[in-house]
């Protein structure tokens, strides 16, 4: 089933300063997204 989420991707780094490895998020934001979007500030 679709749902709405909200997506964050983030590098993370090495010593060297090298991207090693990407770390993902996701929220579900399917029942927020019918609120006025000043409300949506979790």
């Amino acid at each position: 089933e679709k749902f709405n989420c909200l997506l964050d991707i983030v590098p993370i780094k090495n010593e060297k300063g090298d991207v090693v490895l990407f770390l993902a998020s996701h929220k579900d934001i399917t029942d927020a997204k019918i609120l006025p979007r000043y409300e949506l500030n979790d």
